[in-house]
This record gives C-alpha cells, sequence and structure tokens, in this order.
C-alpha cells in the first residue's frame, strides 16, 4: 500500500485539491471536454483545468485591453 505523501500527483505542486470548484455542463459540452480529454491522454479535470486557465488569460487580456 502506498502511503499518501509518495503516491504520485497528478495535479501541479500548490493546487488546492481539497476545495474542487463543481461546474455544470450541458451533456454536449461535457461530452466534447471528454473527448479532447481522451484525445490529450488528460482526466477529464486537468483538462477542464487547462480550458479555465486558457479562459482566464483571455479573460485578463480582454478586460486590460476595455481598461486602457
Amino acid at each position: 500500500m502506498t502511503s499518501q505523501v509518495n503516491a504520485a500527483r497528478r495535479s501541479p505542486r500548490g493546487v488546492v485539491t481539497e476545495k474542487p470548484i463543481p461546474i455544470r455542463l450541458l451533456p454536449a459540452e461535457r461530452a466534447e471536454v471528454a473527448a479532447i480529454a481522451q484525445s490529450e491522454s488528460r482526466s477529464l479535470a486537468s483538462m477542464s483545468r487547462l480550458m479555465l486557465l486558457r479562459g482566464l488569460a483571455d479573460f485578463r487580456a480582454k478586460n486590460a485591453a476595455t481598461a486602457n
């Protein structure tokens, strides 16, 4: 049996894993994300996090552009 200390981590160091953020998707949206995740050999959570981070970067860029 592997202890928690030695267990492999899938998320980057420092990611808060105790407080997940649930999101609701339409069935077609979930299926699309799942298909992309599978094609990239990622978990659904990992793919969702990556998409959120890309969207966050885009959101910041658009808000910075409108603030100037």
